[in-house]
């Protein structure tokens, strides 16, 4: 084969990984924001971002090569879109380096994605929920500057976040929860259920004028064995969100109070935040006594509590 021959390929393969690589790219964004009846689907559907055809529906969408690799992808616009893609090639290299490539668009999309599913413990019953109402009933009734009932997470969704993850679709979804029960194997060493001693106050930032969450500590040495183990094991397989936090442990906390909950929307020159030194000067060392955990859920994110439920959940592991 001539040097020339050889350079067109060359520069023929390159277009056409490029080509997968928008391709790809659109075939995962059409399975992330479309919402979906199932709890935890967001999708983009296909008619919004190509209006022109959105009355077709596309059961087979190929890319094709004159020289390299066949790429196929089954789609259904309406209901249903298929995770499998095939590649084809008459070379092997061809085909591993296509997928190569697919996999560190996806990788890299996923690094930009807010989390889907949290891992939790669900605190929403009990002294702990009974307490943490009294917390909010002394707050409301001081009339404290900048604090009122919005900023207070319901008492029906009190829980300490264990891992979040981005899960795109029901194989998502299945795998994480096969991947939670392959997490037993560390409870074997540990006493269970878990003790759960939640007491203080605290803040993520140095400046508690100008926070947006405020919450309590949790103190459970097996609880926090535990969870570091499966963030672990988590971040192996792809699912787990990616975020600032020390990587290799999770902070253990309960939310009570975040600015995001508030419909407010703040001006132009105010930050989205609360003043939270009165309360932390009152209430800095306030005790909601102790819990025990033989349960963590598998939930979705942004799924709000209505009456008394608690998160949606896709699983769960009891222990």
């Amino acid at each position: 084969m001539s040097d020339c021959k050889r350079s067109y390929r060359y520069r023929a393969f390159d277009y056409f990984v490029r080509a997968i690589g928008f391709a790809s790219l659109f075939i995962v964004m059409s399975a992330i924001y479309r919402q979906d009846y199932d709890p935890g689907s967001n999708y983009i559907h296909p008619k919004h971002g190509m209006q022109k055809n959105k009355a077709k529906d596309v059961n087979n969408v190929s890319i094709l090569t004159k020289t390299v690799v066949k790429l196929s992808v089954a789609l259904n616009w309406r209901r249903e879109i298929s995770t499998d893609l095939v590649i084809q090639s008459k070379e092997r290299s061809n085909v591993c380096a296509a997928l190569r490539k697919i996999r560190l668009l996806i990788e890299s999309l996923r690094k930009r994605m807010r989390p889907t599913h949290f891992l939790a413990v669900a605190l929403n019953s009990g002294g702990v929920q009974q307490r943490f109402l009294k917390l909010k009933q002394n707050n409301l009734h001081a009339q404290l500057p900048g604090i009122d009932q919005e900023l207070f997470i319901s008492e029906n969704c009190i829980h300490i976040t264990l891992g979040v993850y981005v899960l795109l679709d029901d194989a998502e979804r299945k795998q994480a929860i096969s991947e939670l029960e392959l997490c037993r194997q560390w409870l074997v060493d540990l006493h269970t259920p878990f003790e759960l001693n939640i007491q203080g106050l605290e803040i993520f930032n140095d400046d508690p004028s100008s926070t947006r969450v405020l919450y309590a500590r949790i103190e459970s040495p097996e609880l926090q064995q535990f969870a570091n183990k499966c963030k672990k094991h988590f971040q192996t397989t792809g699912l787990y969100a990616a975020d600032n936090n020390d990587p290799d442990s999770i902070k253990l906390h309960m939310t009570l109070l975040n600015s995001r909950y508030t419909n407010k929307k703040p001006n132009k020159n105010e930050s989205n935040s609360f003043d939270a030194r009165e309360i932390l000067k009152r209430f800095g060392d306030y005790d909601f006594g102790k819990a025990q955990c033989n349960e963590v859920h598998m939930c979705v994110c942004k799924s709000y509590c209505e009456g008394d439920d608690f998160y949606k959940t896709t699983g769960s592991l009891k222990f």
